[in-house]
């Protein structure tokens, strides 16, 4: 296998990842709050840290951060099956909220840490 260094890059970021976004659902759970605020608020911080990332790191870093770290932290899978259930529980208007609230906002937090990453480079 050529690429088992990347690999290992890939695994160490994803293992931090996924420990990380553990701890957000412990955290919402703590505070009381509904799942999926906790998954809301890791799929948007993890867009922005992904944008960051694209701006300021190259190579392995980008690797680790991006497909590793951030791959582990953001939870599409979740995010699917939290709004489907939403669905079938006929929360329908919290449903289409959640839904679009996080399209919108990650991915405006993906262009918004790209942009402050490119600013920092020159300020770097």
């Amino acid at each position: 296998m050529a690429h088992w260094r990347e690999f290992l890059i890939v695994a160490s970021g994803g293992a931090l990842g996924s420990c990380l976004r553990y701890a957000f659902s412990l955290l919402a759970a703590g505070l009381g709050v509904h799942a999926t605020l906790g998954t809301f608020a890791a799929n948007f911080l993890g867009s922005f840290l992904i944008g960051l990332a694209m701006s300021l790191t190259r190579d392995s870093l980008l690797l680790f951060l991006s497909v590793g770290v951030c791959g582990g932290f953001t939870t599409l899978s979740t995010f699917s099956s939290q709004t489907l259930s939403l669905l079938m529980t006929g929360h329908k208007g919290a449903a289409f909220l959640y839904l679009g609230a996080t399209l919108t906002l990650c991915l405006s937090a993906v262009m918004f840490g790209l942009h402050l990453g490119q600013r920092l480079q020159h300020v770097l």
